[in-house]
């Protein structure tokens, strides 16, 4: 970090600006779903919303948008993929990841189909911590207990 100099004009810096790609067009929506963030009232939503693929001519790539709306908030990005079908996976693993990230917030619990429904109905977004999980980890303690005791159940007399 550099002092100012007596005389010097004091230096502008830069502000980082939010990447803001356009919104999905509704014609070009190929899929959405709207979740209702249960307890608020009015109600609030979550709308997740994927576009149409389609060929770039810059490289003969495809891309596809994945758009997140939330309390106004809206956040869209345009996903690239070697074919038609590969963009679109990028883009649904997109919206499942966000949907569960916001899912998991505090006081924060999502519903669909007018709240018959409280699963996601998305794909389980990858693990990427390095802590083993709890339910596999005994999981995999019960396994190896069985197969040091020949495979068979304890007895719990």
């Amino acid at each position: 970090m550099s002092r100012k100099q007596p005389g010097e004009a004091p230096k502008q810096e830069r502000a980082v600006r939010p990447r803001r790609d356009p919104e999905i067009d509704e014609s070009e929506v190929i899929a959405s779903r709207q979740y209702a963030i249960d307890g608020f009232d009015p109600v609030q939503f979550v709308t997740a919303k994927i576009g149409k693929p389609a060929l770039r001519d810059a490289d003969g790539r495809y891309e596809c948008a994945a758009e997140i709306r939330e309390s106004g908030r809206i956040w869209v990005r345009r996903l690239v993929g070697d074919d038609a079908l590969e963009a679109l996976q990028v883009a649904l693993a997109l919206v499942s990841a966000e949907v569960n990230h916001l899912s998991q917030q505090p006081n924060i619990r999502l519903s669909w189909l007018e709240g018959r429904r409280r699963d996601l109905g998305l794909p389980s977004p990858p693990k990427y911590s390095l802590l083993p999980d709890e339910k596999e980890a005994t999981k995999d303690a019960k396994s190896k207990a069985r197969a040091s005791n020949g495979g068979k159940k304890r007895s719990s007399h």
